[in-house]
């Protein structure tokens, strides 16, 4: 029996390269978090306190008809090292999150953290200004990035074997 997929069309190396794009970006952004938490594990703590913890409406629909709001928390916090007062949003690393840094929560989160609760912050002693409330990672983390290096292994694979077949029988 011949299947209805046709020899040479790119669709399945777009999706493979699709595929590959997903993996990599997410390899990244994950094993970026990954390591900020793993370098945050080891650093001073001092004491903190809960300056302001709201929950918001963020609208997503830049201006279009209908509406895209989504409800989170924002939680800011003071902290002192040698003295001198900081201030961050910086609760915890997120895997989920572009760059790592996690600055909006789950509502939930707003009532853990109430106005005027003393937290315990850990900050980078070569640069103080750089600090996290809660430096463990999500339980997820490292299934994330599993998944996200089966993917790129998978679509890379794909591309390096299948790929090169579907392109030559174009030509």
């Amino acid at each position: 029996m011949r299947s209805s997929y046709t020899a040479g069309t790119p669709l399945p190396n777009l999706v493979a390269l699709f595929a590959a794009l997903v993996g990599l970006v997410t390899v990244v952004f994950v094993g970026h978090s990954i390591a900020m938490s793993a370098t945050a594990h080891p650093w001073p703590t001092t004491a903190g306190t809960v300056l302001d913890s709201r929950i918001v409406e963020v609208d997503y629909s830049g201006g279009s008809p209908g509406s895209h709001f989504v409800v989170l928390a924002e939680v800011r916090y003071r902290y002192e090292v040698n003295g001198k007062a900081f201030e961050s949003e910086n609760l915890s690393y997120s895997s989920g999150q572009i760059g790592g840094v996690h600055r909006y929560y789950p509502p939930e989160l707003a009532a853990q953290y109430p106005v005027g609760a003393a937290i315990r912050v850990s900050y980078d002693a070569t640069d103080p200004t750089t600090a996290v409330a809660d430096p463990s990672l999500s339980n997820h983390a490292y299934l994330k990035l599993i998944a996200g290096i089966v993917i790129l292994v998978g679509g890379v694979y794909y591309l390096l074997t299948r790929g090169k077949r579907n392109l030559r029988a174009q030509a």
